[in-house]
């Protein structure tokens, strides 16, 4: 019994509290920027990346550039 809970802890919740496959399909929620313009870097090369006080810094995909500031100047619109 206890070895079939180890394993359930070990293996199988982390798999199931996974919410991303990739980058581009991912939902991250920050607190320092709204959701509406999370939308906006949807098919850019940015992407949202979430630190542990909930709230975000971006960071290129193509050029690694990182950044806190949304990078409006960037995204084709």
């Amino acid at each position: 019994m206890f070895r079939r809970l180890f394993l359930l802890l070990t293996f199988v919740l982390p798999v199931l509290s996974q919410n991303c496959v990739t980058s581009n399909d991912c939902y991250v929620s920050c607190s320092n920027v709204k959701p509406t313009q999370l939308n906006l870097l949807k098919n850019t090369d940015w992407i949202a990346v979430p630190w542990d006080n909930n709230k975000c810094y971006f960071h290129n995909k193509k050029t690694k550039e990182d950044q806190d500031e949304f990078p409006t100047l960037y995204i084709d619109i």
